[in-house]
């Protein structure tokens, strides 16, 4: 049984990775032109950040447009570039105070839940090894999760959007 929602789960993923069954137009141009987006397509910065999820974490950036932004266990170079590369204006901040939080769930395993902001975007690296990754799920009164198979997990957590999770191959 076990492989078998193994094999639904995979199938999920690829699907909505395409676009296939995302009702929401947020979340259907969020996965098509943000998430996934094809490799023939590049952004003027990439020269400088390294492929794979940093380069992830650039698109969110510049399409969620955060102001301020913490590094929780994750403040390197690397991490930095892709975000102020993104947005240039975005200033660091305190957790308390951001409205976009980056942080690594392996480094942050006991991070609570609460004491994310409540309307903070948040892009997580590691996500499956932060411990309060149902509890914060389940607390969220609207926005969605992208989760990807491997390891990060993004957090779009407006207003006005409902309450959903995505599980999505980027």
């Amino acid at each position: 049984m076990r492989n078998f929602l193994n094999i639904s789960l995979a199938y999920r993923r690829w699907r909505h990775s395409h676009g296939f069954g995302v009702h929401s137009p947020f979340a259907y141009r969020f996965i098509t032109e943000v998430l996934c987006l094809p490799k023939v397509y590049a952004y003027y910065s990439y020269l400088e950040i390294p492929e794979g999820d940093l380069r992830t974490l650039f698109r969110v950036a510049v399409r969620l447009k955060p102001t301020k932004v913490a590094f929780v266990g994750c403040d390197n170079k690397a991490v930095r570039n892709a975000v102020f590369f993104a947005m240039p204006h975005a200033v660091p901040a305190p957790l308390a105070e951001a409205d976009f939080v980056v942080f690594d769930g392996r480094k942050n395993r006991k991070l609570p839940a609460d004491s994310i902001p409540a309307g903070a975007n948040m892009f997580i690296f590691n996500y499956r090894k932060w411990q309060a990754r149902y509890v914060y799920a389940a607390s969220m009164q609207a926005g969605m999760i992208f989760r990807n198979s491997s390891s990060v997990a993004v957090v779009a957590a407006l207003p006005f959007l409902p309450r959903q999770d995505f599980d999505v191959l980027f």
